[in-house]
């Protein structure tokens, strides 16, 4: 079985090494602290999708596609500078035409991104926010 913490600790990692996010105050996912958002610039809500998974191949490695969103959010009517430039640096991180950057490395496993999709914009009554998905490939060798 993959471990899908190992995978979300590795991509957070990346997040924060870029600069793209700079605290716990400013990114909320699963095993942190809730976040006080009010005057915030910006934060990031990070949601895991669901998967699937193939048993073991005859490569010996078991694979699991997936998906890993994460929804920027900025004040609303504030522009669309900061969800842009954020929406960019998360896009660079993971650049799927460059080897170094779309491939991750999790204590045994190897996190490809093979796909990056940015959706529309939303609006609630205080943020706009930019969901931007990153499909994944985990596969965890024997």
């Amino acid at each position: 079985m993959i471990n899908t913490d190992k995978v979300r600790y590795a991509l957070r990692e990346r997040l924060l090494n870029a600069g793209i996010i700079t605290s716990d105050n400013d990114f909320h996912g699963e095993n942190l602290p809730s976040l006080t958002i009010s005057n915030q610039p910006f934060w990031i809500d990070e949601y895991w999708g669901g998967h699937t998974s193939r048993p073991w191949s005859a490569m010996r490695r078991r694979i699991m596609l997936c998906l890993m969103r994460y929804d920027i959010y900025v004040p609303k009517g504030t522009g669309t500078l900061m969800l842009s430039e954020k929406q960019s640096a998360i896009e660079f991180e993971f650049d799927i035409q460059d080897d170094d950057k779309c491939n991750v490395f999790a204590d045994g496993l190897t996190v490809a991104i093979y796909r990056v999709s940015v959706g529309e914009d939303v609006e609630d009554k205080n943020w706009r926010i930019r969901p931007v998905t990153l499909y994944l490939r985990c596969a965890a060798h024997a």
